[in-house]
């Protein structure tokens, strides 16, 4: 059988299974051009778009980039007005240091047997009830039976450091004649010190001293004598026993 004799449908369909025909060789050129074109059009369209973006941009304001804070502390040069408070302090102080040891005199030592009612700096030791020192220790003697009381002086109480000077405790005091030194009952107790005005020119300087147990009868300033009677017996006399003249009391 030739092919003439086959059916048109076999002649039709033998070309397609042996080779292309010009429809298909001529559709892949198509197709490139196609894509070709669709390129040049996505290429055109991403043009258009960036150059969108790029007039969008240039029309909005540039973003302000914030920069990392940078903390640094003031440093305060003004002198605060709390510390003046311990400046003017110690000014003071040191000026009342200077002042006292400006003020501070002569220093003397007063030997008594007790220490009763007296504290260091803060017993006074007075001339005429005026201060002339302060107690500033206390201690006792090499024998232990007595104490020494160191007594600093000012400046202007120099003349008190002579021999027949008399130093004793003023305090409060019950005798027969009656009570005495109620007063430092109140301000404590002080030692008084005493010396004749008519002998300091002629007396030695002197800075160690025997307190007195008891206050003397007459101190110097004071009109008055001082007697001493001898008798072959005390009968009942006793310390502030009055003495009379023509039964009128003249001393004791």
């Amino acid at each position: 059988m030739s092919e003439k004799d086959l059916p048109p449908s076999d002649a039709s369909e033998r070309p397609s299974q042996g080779g292309a025909s010009p429809a298909d060789h001529q559709t892949p050129a198509s197709g490139q051009a196609a894509g070709a074109a669709a390129q040049g059009q996505g290429g055109s369209a991403q043009e258009h778009a960036q150059a969108g973006t790029q007039n969008v941009s240039s029309n909005q304001p540039n973003p302000v980039i914030a920069k990392t804070p940078v903390i640094t502390q003031k440093k305060n040069k003004n002198i605060s007005w709390i510390w003046l408070v311990p400046l003017i302090a110690a000014i003071i102080g040191l000026s009342l240091l200077v002042r006292g040891y400006m003020q501070q005199g002569p220093i003397a030592t007063v030997t008594f047997k007790t220490a009763e009612g007296l504290e260091i700096d803060k017993t006074q030791v007075r001339y005429k009830d005026v201060v002339v020192g302060t107690v500033t220790d206390i201690t006792l003697t090499d024998d232990h039976n007595s104490v020494l009381v160191q007594v600093s002086f000012k400046q202007n109480a120099e003349f008190l450091m002579r021999e027949g000077a008399r130093f004793w405790v003023v305090k409060p005091r019950l005798a027969a004649s009656g009570v005495s030194g109620l007063g430092t009952l109140v301000s404590g107790a002080y030692i008084g010190v005493d010396i004749d005005d008519s002998h300091q020119s002629k007396a030695e300087y002197r800075n160690e001293f025997v307190g007195l147990e008891k206050p003397p009868e007459l101190v110097s300033g004071r009109p008055g004598k001082r007697f001493t009677i001898t008798a072959p017996s005390l009968n009942s006399l006793d310390l502030g026993s009055p003495v009379l003249y023509r039964r009128l009391e003249v001393g004791r």
